[in-house]
């Protein structure tokens, strides 16, 4: 539907006019305002009629929602969304689209009230991010993860294709999936999971850790390279980190592991890895640098 594409362009502008702004700073009206040449705000006359067709209206909010999460995920990769924190979002991006449609209201209060609430969004999903952005500075500060080529992620994680165990599940693949693909290249049986994918294959899944099912005794080889546990190792040294949410995880993800299966991941936890049952799993850590090291788990 043209009208539907016209809009999807309009939201990408305006995601695109405020990428990168701190929603913290002091003087958030000034620096948060709605694009000019936006195809919704020129219809805003026939906004209500086009939002009366349901579909239409949870469809935009679909693609907002999707579009805003990928944004705030790429600006810093801490950041972490549950079912819930969706669903208000959802209801935020619903709320602007109803006063959108309501000509008694001007733009620049639509904006500020929007934008309010997006900001009392993120603080009660993720209170750790205010700390680190300061009210005087209008870009918000960026904690980015790189992603490694296929061959680098081997050699870190001390992986042989030649003799890798079976299904593999690489958690937190990346937006180009490059380990999954070489090995799905190899012709093994690999699935990759990340919440940000920009390809679609029936071996890839966009979806978060926390909402992907681990089966026990599923996997014979399991890999995160700075991803699963570089995310547990930052909830662990916060205060108000969610710690225990991913010692289970950590815990359901060894559980899932088949006999002589094995976990490479980076960076290492020796804080919960020295508490595991020694009759159960095998502890194998080196150090990749002066700073980091990785770890391999073998269950027994």
């Amino acid at each position: 539907m043209p009208e539907i594409q016209s809009f999807h362009r309009s939201i990408d502008k305006q995601i695109q006019a405020n990428k990168g702004k701190n929603l913290y700073y002091f003087d958030r009206d000034a620096l948060f305002k709605f694009s000019e040449g936006n195809n919704i705000l020129s219809q805003r006359h026939k906004f209500g009629e086009i939002l009366s067709d349901t579909a239409i209206q949870e469809s935009l909010i679909e693609y907002t929602l999707s579009n805003v999460l990928r944004e705030f995920f790429q600006t810093n990769q801490y950041i972490t969304v549950n079912e819930r924190d969706k669903s208000i979002l959802r209801k935020i991006y619903k709320k602007l689209l109803s006063e959108l449609s309501d000509q008694q209201i001007s733009l620049s209060d639509i904006a500020s009230r929007h934008f309010t609430r997006l900001t009392t969004w993120l603080s009660y999903s993720n209170p750790h991010i205010e700390k680190f952005n300061p009210s005087n500075q209008k870009t918000a500060v960026e904690v980015v993860c790189s992603e490694y080529s296929a061959e680098l992620q081997l050699e870190l994680l001390d992986l042989n294709p030649k003799n890798i165990l079976e299904p593999i599940l690489d958690i937190g693949c990346g937006e180009h999936a490059h380990l999954s693909a070489y090995l799905k290249e190899k012709e093994l049986n690999v699935i990759g999971i990340d919440r940000l994918l920009n390809k679609k294959e029936s071996w890839l899944y966009e979806i978060s850790w926390f909402e992907y099912e681990f089966k026990p005794d599923s996997w014979g080889t399991i890999i995160s390279n700075l991803s699963f546990t570089s995310h547990f190792l930052n909830n662990h040294l916060r205060e108000d980190g969610f710690y225990l949410e991913y010692a289970q995880k950590y815990m359901e993800i060894l559980q899932s592991l088949k006999q002589g299966g094995a976990y490479h991941y980076a960076p290492s936890l020796p804080f919960i890895e020295e508490h595991l049952d020694k009759k159960r799993y095998r502890v194998d850590r080196k150090n990749i640098n002066t700073d980091h090291q990785r770890t391999i788990v073998t269950r027994l």
